[in-house]
């Protein structure tokens, strides 16, 4: 086992589910509190995904920080993008 491992030297499946856990904790959080989140609650949602990655038995050195380098990056585009195509299909319904 590499402990340097990079979330890059992950397999495509194990990315993609990571991903998602990000993406859908950020949006439990959108959704919840009608904002995104600020850095305080980046932690606590980078602390609850770190708990499924454990779980899963997905090692990464350094877990939380290198999770942390990801984590926005990936899925602040994906809400934003999302909110952009929901907003452009209310404007062509109406």
């Amino acid at each position: 086992m590499n402990p340097n491992k990079n979330f890059t030297d992950l397999k495509m499946k194990q990315r993609e589910r990571i991903q998602e856990w990000l993406y859908a904790e950020t949006l439990c959080f959108y959704h919840d509190n009608n904002r995104m989140p600020n850095k305080s609650d980046r932690e606590i949602i980078l602390e609850r995904v770190c708990i499924k990655i454990e779980n899963a038995d997905i090692w990464m050195g350094l877990l939380h920080e290198k999770v942390q380098q990801v984590h926005f990056i990936l899925t602040k585009k994906q809400i934003e993008m999302r909110k952009y195509k929901k907003n452009r299909r209310k404007r062509a319904v109406k």
